[in-house]
């Protein structure tokens, strides 16, 4: 089978035990089984409404765009080490007939090295404003970095060269988003000035469902100029302990794996987090005076918004 070419050392020719026709290991034989269980789920699924599948559905939407342009990169790597000595032949041109390829078109090209999705206002829901106050849940070192990150900071001399992160979307998007932040009283705004331009926030959707993305906040640059706390992370649940569950054969487990919706965005925070969390879009502050949060001192500057 092809998962053993790793297994048996990246052999030049096929071993006669992996051949068409050969008798199967117990282990070979549970892998075909799993994947044709795997198989089996695939097109089960498929016979139900596509909104089922839920985040999983761009990517099926896209298997075969992916899958051409993994063809093509596999053969332009093939091109490429020819004449290496430090390959197996069988990964070189000219061992074997060459494929015929069905190499994706320039638009799916164009898309994949831009892969990353733009915001779109109308697909990002925020219905809830800050109320969760997670202070009485903190203590330590861990509360005074929520109230003021800057106690984390690190040293200049140990801060990583890292590029600085980008909002994907559009100036006049955006501020669709941010007035649907305002809305519901989670929107500060700050000047350019007072924050540090190579450290301000990136932005982007991921994919939710066919109705929905998902926002994701981008802070590595801060982020790499702090100290990390992770002691807390050990007393998280972890979700392997779920297969360690045995049942009767009687019984069945059925579990909810769905998230508490738009929890993250219901935290509030202080003005320095939120300073901390300044994104890397820079407006006029005109653009925000029909805006609740708007602040008479900040006319005529510039600021960006958290």
């Amino acid at each position: 089978m092809a998962l053993n070419w790793q297994t048996l050392g990246h052999p030049v020719y096929c071993p006669l035990s992996c051949r068409e026709g050969a008798i199967r290991s117990p282990e070979q034989a549970r892998q075909a089984q799993r994947l044709t269980e795997v198989a089996g789920s695939l097109v089960r699924l498929g016979h139900g409404p596509s909104c089922d599948l839920g985040r999983s559905l761009d990517k099926f939407r896209t298997v075969g765009e992916d899958l051409a342009s993994l063809t093509l990169q596999v053969h332009s790597f093939a091109e490429a080490s020819t004449g290496s000595a430090h390959l197996p032949a069988s990964f070189k041109l000219g061992a074997s007939p060459t494929p015929e390829l069905v190499c994706p078109s320039d638009s799916v090209i164009s898309q994949k090295k831009g892969s990353v999705r733009k915001v779109d206002a109308d697909r990002v829901r925020w219905d809830l404003g800050p109320r969760f106050d997670a202070l009485p849940y903190l203590d330590g070192e861990l509360r005074a970095a929520f109230l003021n990150p800057e106690v984390l900071r690190l040293p200049v001399e140990k801060w990583p060269a890292l590029p600085r992160a980008r909002v994907h979307a559009s100036p006049q998007e955006f501020l669709k988003l941010l007035q649907k932040w305002d809305a519901v009283g989670a929107l500060a705004l700050f000047p350019a000035d007072e924050t540090r331009a190579d450290e301000r926030c990136g932005m982007f959707p991921v994919y939710k469902d066919e109705e929905f993305d998902r926002l994701i906040l981008n802070p590595t640059v801060v982020n790499s100029r702090m100290r990390s706390i992770s002691r807390h992370t050990k007393c998280l649940g972890q979700g392997f302990l779920l297969t360690r569950i045995q049942l009767k054969k009687h019984e069945r487990l059925v579990i909810s794996g769905d998230d508490l919706r738009e929890f993250y965005y219901t935290f509030k925070v202080s003005r320095e987090r939120a300073r901390r969390n300044a994104l890397n879009v820079v407006y006029d502050s005109e653009s925000f005076v029909n805006f609740s949060c708007w602040d008479p001192a900040l006319a005529g500057r510039r600021v960006v918004p958290a």
